[in-house]
């Protein structure tokens, strides 16, 4: 019998797999991707395969509009949320845990995605289940009788009538995360390369402020930048990096 790891992955899936697709944006927008006619599988966090977005980002994008105010984005500690890890299994989930799989599935889907109707989230478990449960060879389509494979399909959508209700209802179980994100404007449209130019900004100003402070901290009037590097332990192309900010203090 499966264990209870099958049907709840701590591998990151979606991260790497968002990352390449971003990739591949990245190489159609310079005209470097040969399979350019290829859509990709998510885009800014929306997964058009599944019809609906797999983390909490866009929700938390508009609560802190007035903190980013007319700011490209900010960088904030967030409670994050991704759905990814129960979305993508290491394995398919056996045929009978497909309903605690999907009950989980559709608590985190409620959770990232406000506006659905009941109905488009029934429709959105449905292909999830169509890709993610392992239904055994003796009640698929061509071992089994049509009156009794038509009873299993109208069993399954009972089924998800309840998980659907159930959803609503209640918060997810597992999935929340407290920690940095890249908050972008939600009143803009930002291409690929404009996102990764304001992400390295943010991030890079956060790692590098302590370095500069350090340097700052030790710089004094008519130091070269060989004895500030040597001083400070730090490299000269760091110090090169930063000295107008570094003279400028």
């Amino acid at each position: 019998m499966p264990k209870w790891k099958n049907i709840f992955s701590d591998v990151p899936v979606f991260e790497s797999d968002y990352a390449a697709f971003e990739q591949q944006n990245y190489r159609r927008e310079n005209g470097t991707d040969k399979e350019a006619k290829q859509n990709p599988k998510v885009i800014n966090g929306y997964h058009n395969g599944f019809g609906f977005f797999v983390n909490n980002l866009h929700i938390l994008q508009k609560r802190y509009k007035n903190e980013i105010g007319d700011d490209d984005a900010i960088l904030k500690k967030v409670k994050y949320f991704d759905i990814s890890p129960i979305l993508f299994p290491k394995t398919k989930v056996n045929y009978h845990y497909w309903k605690p799989h999907l009950d989980m599935v559709g608590r985190a889907i409620t959770y990232c995605n406000h506006d659905m109707t009941p109905s488009e989230i029934k429709m959105s478990l449905l292909k999830v289940f169509q890709h993610n449960i392992l239904i055994p060879k003796q009640i698929q389509k061509d071992n089994i009788t049509y009156a009794n494979y038509a009873k299993f399909w109208r069993t399954i959508g009972e089924g998800l009538d309840e998980i659907v209700q159930q959803a609503i209802r209640l918060s997810p179980k597992k999935g929340y995360r407290r920690e940095n994100k890249i908050l972008f404007n939600p009143y803009r449209k930002f291409t690929l390369n404009q996102r990764i130019t304001i992400t390295n900004q943010l991030t890079g100003k956060k790692r590098g402020q302590p370095t500069l402070d350090l340097l700052k901290s030790i710089y004094k009037k008519g130091m070269t930048q060989v004895e500030l590097a040597k001083r400070s332990g730090k490299g000269i192309s760091t110090v090169q990096r930063r000295w107008a900010d570094i003279k400028a203090a």
